[in-house]
């Protein structure tokens, strides 16, 4: 039912962690499809000795030589064998519910096509103090609060956190390649 794509480029000092964090999940019944998108670093060879460690997980590895966010995006909807997909950045860590959560809310909104999550930031010491709650929507965070909400007034879910229907994009189309960060 869910494929959870992670699209990595260069992220060999955070990747584990999040890998770790869906591995943790307490529901078990989904996939993890790792898009390595042409990374230079160790990013590729920390995901793969992952997965070596960890064969009871469905969790398995592609390459993207085509750099930028939406051809990885777009590699691991062509992979993914869920109905939904479940785009997480690289440098994201689940909460160990994530999975369950999001079943129960398919499950009681059987109909919704994409929707989205919270997304914290996280800090390794402290916030830093220039970081006011002005500057805290360019970090990638996401609080509507503990209830669930519809996106409005032209708001959406964030790439970090996203999950969208495989209907959506059989009827509205792919990732357009010319957008997005690439190198």
């Amino acid at each position: 039912m869910f494929s959870v794509v992670i699209c990595t480029f260069n992220r060999e000092d955070l990747i584990e962690k999040c890998l770790t964090h869906l591995a943790e999940q307490t529901d078990k019944e989904f996939e993890v499809i790792i898009v390595n998108n042409n990374s230079t670093d160790k990013t590729g060879e920390i995901c793969q000795s992952f997965i070596e460690k960890h064969k009871e997980l469905n969790f398995r590895i592609v390459l993207e030589t085509k750099v930028g966010l939406c051809s990885a995006r777009n590699r691991g909807l062509k992979e993914a064998k869920g109905d939904y997909v479940i785009y997480i950045d690289d440098d994201a860590f689940a909460h160990i519910d994530y999975i369950s959560n999001l079943r129960n809310f398919i499950n009681l909104y059987p109909h919704a096509r994409v929707c989205g999550g919270k997304i914290l930031p996280y800090f390794e010491n402290k916030k830093p103090k220039w970081l006011s709650k002005y500057i805290l929507p360019m970090v990638t965070t996401l609080d509507k609060g503990n209830k669930i909400t519809f996106f409005k007034h032209r708001t959406f879910p964030v790439g970090a956190n996203m999950i969208i229907h495989k209907e959506v994009f059989a009827k509205y189309g792919m990732f357009n390649e010319e957008l997005g960060f690439k190198v």
